[in-house]
C-alpha cells in the first residue's frame, strides 16, 4: 500500500513520459510509492509519486493519443503548478536512432541530450510536406539542461569510464521484481536490423522479417549486448521521423543522434534533461519489438543519474533574480502616430479582441496575422490594439521584423528589459534562448509580442523566434498573410466617409472639414 506524503513541496524531481510503455518502465524502477497529494482543480494530470534512491519523484504521462510538443508543454505546465518545489526534471522514454560512421548506435542504446557547440542539447525542427526526401527547417535553439544535471552528467560519465554502467543489471532486476514486465527484456539481437537508407518498408501491415529483403540490410559487426550511452544532440518535432535520407543528412550536418516528438515543448519552460532509449532507426522500418527494452534502458540510466545527485544539490543553483514579469507597454521604437491620431478601424479591433481574448488567461498561444498592402495601416492597427488593451497584458513588446537583422536588434532591446546583467553577456543565439525561456515561464502568461512588417518570408522564417510556450499572444503584420500561420484579418482601405474625413481633419489640423463638403 502506498505511503501518504501529502505535501506537494516534498517533491523536487519531475519525470515526464510520453507513452504507456515509458510510464510502466518508470514505475517499475521506483524504490517506494507514495500516495499522490490532492490536486488543484485546474490540473487534469494523473501522477505517480514515489522515491527513487534518495529523491522524491513525481511522474506524469501524456494522455493516450495526445503526443507532440503542445501536449508535453501542457502536462509540464500543470505539473510545475501543482508541485511548486520541482527544481529539475527528466523527459525519459524512447526515440529513433541516427546511426552513422562515427556513432554505431544500436537498438536499446541510450542517448542523453547534452550541449554541443552552440546548442543546448535539443534542437526544434520542422518538416516539409513529403514523407520521403522531405525538406526540413531548423526552427530554434532550446535551453540547455540545468547546471545541477550537467554536473551530474560529468560525474556519471567519469564513473562509467572507470567501472562501466549498471543499466543491464537494473533492467534485469526490474523484470525479476515485476512478473508483468517480461516484454521489457532484451530482444533477440538478430532482430536489430539496419536497412539501407534508400530501402523503404515494403508493406506497412506486415513486419520486416516477412517482407523486407535481406540483401538491403547494412552489415554491422557483432557487438556486446550491453547498451552504450551516447551524449549529444536530440532533434525534436511534432511529426515522427520516418525518412532515412533526412535522418542521415541531419546526423552528418547537425550531429543529431536521436529523433523524438516532445522535448521541444518542454525545454524553455521545464528545465529538463532528455533521455531516450533507441527503439528504431527513424526510418520506415518500425520495430515495436524493442520499445519495452528501450524504455527500460532509458529509465535505468535516469535512475543511475539520480544516484549521483544528492538531495541537497537540488537547491544549490543560485542565480541572479529575474526581473519581474509586469513590464507594461514597450513601443518606443514603433512608428506610431499616437492613440489620439488613430481613426476608425473599430470592426478590425473588435475582430482582434475576439481572436486574442485579452482578458482571458489561457494555456493556448494565440496568433493573429494582420495582412494587407503596404501603407494600409497594419502597424497602426496593431499598436492601437496594444494601447487599448495595455492593462490586459503584463508586458507588450513591438519587434521590427523587416529582416532577421532588425528582428535580432529588437530582441536585444527586449532582452535589456527582462534579463539580468550576467545573462546579457551571452551571444545572440543564447540571448534568444533566454528571452524565449522568460516568455515561456509558467507564471508569465500575459504577454503580447508584435512582429511588425514581416514582408520577406523567403529571407527568413519567423517561426524560430516564437517562444516555445502554450500561452501568450502574438500579432504579425505582413503583406503576405497567406505565408504566415495565424488567425487572419485582412486590413483594407477605409470605406466610411466619416473616417476618411476625420483623418483629413486630424492630419491637416483644419477643423470642420466635414461641414465644408
Amino acid at each position: 500500500m502506498a505511503t501518504a506524503i501529502p505535501d506537494p513541496e516534498s517533491y523536487h524531481v519531475g519525470w515526464i513520459c510520453a507513452v504507456q510503455t515509458e510510464y510502466v518502465a518508470a514505475l517499475g524502477l521506483l524504490d517506494e510509492k507514495f500516495q499522490a497529494p490532492p490536486l488543484p482543480l485546474h490540473d487534469d494530470n494523473a501522477y505517480t509519486c514515489g522515491r527513487m534512491g534518495d529523491h522524491k519523484v513525481v511522474i506524469a504521462c501524456l494522455p493516450p493519443g495526445k503526443y507532440g510538443l503542445a501536449s508535453a508543454a501542457t502536462v509540464a505546465k500543470d505539473l510545475l503548478r501543482s508541485f511548486p518545489a520541482i527544481h529539475f526534471s527528466l523527459m525519459v522514454g524512447i526515440g529513433g536512432g541516427a546511426p552513422s560512421a562515427k556513432y554505431d548506435i544500436r537498438l536499446g542504446d541510450v542517448v542523453v541530450s547534452s550541449p554541443t557547440g552552440r546548442t543546448g542539447g535539443v534542437i526544434h525542427y520542422g518538416f516539409g510536406k513529403r514523407i520521403q526526401d522531405q525538406t526540413f527547417e531548423r526552427t530554434g535553439l532550446l535551453s540547455p539542461p540545468p547546471l545541477v544535471l550537467l554536473n551530474a552528467l560529468q560525474k556519471l560519465r567519469a564513473l562509467h569510464g572507470l567501472q562501466g554502467h549498471r543499466i543491464a543489471e537494473t533492467v534485469n532486476q526490474m523484470i525479476c521484481d515485476h512478473a508483468g514486465l517480461k516484454n521489457y527484456q532484451h530482444p533477440d539481437p538478430a532482430t536489430d536490423v539496419l536497412h539501407q537508407s534508400s530501402f523503404l518498408h515494403a508493406d506497412p501491415d506486415r513486419p520486416c522479417v516477412e517482407v523486407c529483403k535481406t540483401d538491403r540490410i547494412v552489415p554491422r559487426p557483432v557487438r556486446d549486448a550491453d547498451p552504450l550511452v551516447y551524449y549529444g544532440l536530440i532533434a525534436s518535432a511534432d511529426q515522427l521521423m520516418k525518412d532515412a535520407h533526412v535522418r542521415d543528412r541531419l546526423a552528418q550536418t547537425e550531429g543529431v543522434l536521436c529523433f523524438e516528438m516532445e522535448a521541444a515543448g518542454l525545454m524553455d519552460s521545464f528545465h529538463c534533461l532528455v533521455i531516450r532509449g533507441i527503439c528504431d532507426y527513424s526510418d520506415t522500418h518500425k520495430n515495436d519489438l524493442w520499445q519495452g527494452y528501450a524504455a527500460a534502458t532509458a529509465a535505468a540510466y535516469a535512475k543511475e543519474l539520480l544516484s549521483v545527485v544528492t538531495p541537497k544539490e537540488t537547491n544549490t543553483e543560485v542565480t541572479q533574480p529575474r526581473k519581474a514579469f509586469r513590464l507594461g507597454l514597450h513601443l518606443s521604437d514603433a512608428p506610431t502616430v499616437g492613440p489620439r491620431l488613430f481613426i476608425g478601424r473599430e470592426p478590425e479591433l473588435a475582430k482582434m479582441e475576439a481572436i486574442l481574448k485579452p482578458n482571458d488567461l489561457s494555456v493556448e498561444q494565440r496568433r493573429l496575422v494582420l495582412g494587407g498592402m503596404g501603407g494600409i495601416g497594419k502597424t497602426q492597427l496593431a499598436i492601437a490594439y496594444a494601447e487599448r488593451h495595455r492593462h490586459s497584458y503584463e508586458s507588450i513588446f513591438w519587434l521590427n521584423a523587416t529582416s532577421s537583422k532588425t528582428l535580432q536588434a529588437s530582441l536585444h532591446q527586449l532582452a535589456q528589459h527582462i534579463l539580468t546583467s550576467d545573462e546579457l553577456k551571452h551571444d545572440d543565439d543564447q540571448l534568444m534562448v533566454l528571452v524565449s525561456r522568460w516568455l515561456s515561464e509558467t507564471d508569465n502568461a500575459r504577454w503580447l509580442l508584435i512582429f511588425d512588417n514581416y514582408d520577406e518570408p523567403d529571407q527568413y522564417q519567423i517561426t524560430k523566434y516564437y517562444p516555445h510556450a502554450s500561452h501568450g499572444s502574438i500579432i504579425i503584420t505582413t503583406r503576405l498573410p497567406d505565408l504566415v500561420d495565424g488567425a487572419p484579418i485582412k486590413v483594407q482601405h477605409l470605406h466610411r466617409l466619416e473616417d476618411s474625413l476625420q483623418i483629413l481633419e486630424t492630419r491637416s489640423q483644419r477643423p470642420n472639414v466635414k461641414s465644408s463638403q
